[in-house]
């Protein structure tokens, strides 16, 4: 396993890097399928309310036994239903900040946060499904890794 202190920020994603399954595919397809805001919403706050996720477990204990600050960086929009999410699955000392951008253009946007927090941060590691998106930050020199291979059962 990777050790998370040698970093001066790390930056992740959500879907699909900590919190998987069913439900994250299910919002995924339907934001593809209808672009609404709204049933985007109601997804959410199911998610939240009944739990409707699988937690990347090896990632949540390196997540928690690190003291390097975290941003969660993900392209859903902003909704206190994503940080009810993270509060649960973290332990409760485990301080973070939530980045929501809202976007359908994260594999432009995601490297461009990464880009802005360099000046601060010269050691980054951004923890992302995306195969676009990790080789798009990795060209700026940024550490990255790919939060599939921590999943019990995966194949690449």
């Amino acid at each position: 396993m990777r050790n998370l202190n040698l970093y001066d920020l790390i930056v992740c994603d959500i879907d699909d890097t900590l919190i998987y399954g069913f439900w994250t595919d299910l919002m995924r397809h339907t934001w593809d399928m209808f672009h609404s805001p709204k049933l985007s919403a109601i997804l959410m706050a199911l998610q939240d309310w009944f739990n409707l996720y699988k937690v990347n477990e090896k990632l949540r204990y390196m997540i928690n036994n690190s003291s390097t600050p975290i941003v969660f960086l993900t392209v859903r929009a902003e909704s206190v239903h994503t940080f009810n999410i993270l509060n649960k699955i973290l332990a409760p000392e485990r301080p973070f900040e939530l980045m929501a951008l809202g976007t359908d253009y994260g594999f432009i946007e995601k490297p461009e946060f990464v880009w802005n927090q360099l000046e601060e941060n010269p050691d980054i590691l951004l923890i992302d499904d995306s195969d676009s998106i990790r080789d798009n930050t990795q060209d700026l020199g940024v550490d990255v890794l790919d939060p599939r291979l921590l999943l019990e059962g995966y194949h690449a």
